[in-house]
Order: C-alpha cells, then structure tokens, then sequence
C-alpha cells in the first residue's frame, strides 16, 4: 500500500496493484465483487472462519451474500498482513460497530507512509468514523469515509 491523494489514479494505473477490502459483509462482498468486475485484482479481509471456508469453497459468501458467485478475480483471506502486501488502495467496509476493533487490529500491519485520501468521493460523512480511524492509525484523515450499518 502506497501513500496516494486521491483512489482514482490507482483504480485507473496502468501498473496494476491489488485492492484490500476490509469486511466481508454483504457490503464488502459486493464492493470487492464490483472492483472485480471492473477489471481490478481484489483481496477480501474476512473476520469470520465460516464465510472465509463457503468463499474459499464456493466462492460463495453464503452469509451475507447468498447466490452469487464472485469473481476469480478476488481472493479471501482472514489475515491482514495478506490483505495488505502490495495493495494500493484499502477500502474499508466494515460496521460501526466493529470499526475501532478492526482498525486497532489492522494498525500494526499498515505500511509505513500510509495515509488517507485527501479528498472526499462519497457525499455521505461519517465524521465520528474519521475521527476513529485517525486516532486509532495516527494518521490525520481528511477524507469521507462512509458505513453502511
């Protein structure tokens, strides 16, 4: 992962770098599955041990995303240091209620030089959830970052 200001140039970089998407949800599967669709190599973070086992079985997140079978495009993991190595841009897409937990795990594997993006894509803000993922990353984000819970 590569300090970059904004997701657009590694989302259209001719020098193709994996994506992390952390939270494999209904939102985090269908995120990673749309990146995939677009052409992009996606790594999904997955908390837990039976969705990880139906997605590396079926490619299937029975759980939260019943039917549709994803992409070879991305693969699965429970580990972050895997979900992390290499990528070029980690999207977050986990419930509010399990953020602070999931960033103070993910800290101590974030490259160093990471940051946030410096400008807002999305016109929905959460900012509680910005404030959370500076404390927690010692990072200063100055980006929207957005939940769905």
């Amino acid at each position: 992962m590569t300090a970059n200001p904004s997701p657009r140039p590694i989302l259209e970089s001719p020098e193709p770098k994996p994506i992390a998407v952390i939270g494999a949800g209904s939102w985090g599967t269908t995120l990673a599955q749309l990146l995939a669709d677009k052409g992009k190599d996606v790594r999904l973070w997955v908390r837990e041990p039976q969705v990880c086992e139906g997605l590396y079985r079926d490619r299937i997140n029975h759980t939260f995303l019943p039917g549709v079978r994803l992409s070879a495009r991305l693969t699965f993991t429970q580990e972050f240091p895997a979900a992390l190595d290499g990528a070029g841009l980690v999207l977050m897409a986990v419930p509010s209620h399990g953020f602070r937990r999931t960033l103070r795990e993910l800290k101590p594997h974030c490259p160093p030089g990471s940051q946030s993006p410096r400008r807002s894509h999305s016109k929905i803000t959460t900012p509680a959830l910005i404030l959370i993922v500076g404390a927690r990353l010692g990072i200063h984000p100055v980006c929207s970052i957005f939940q769905i819970s």
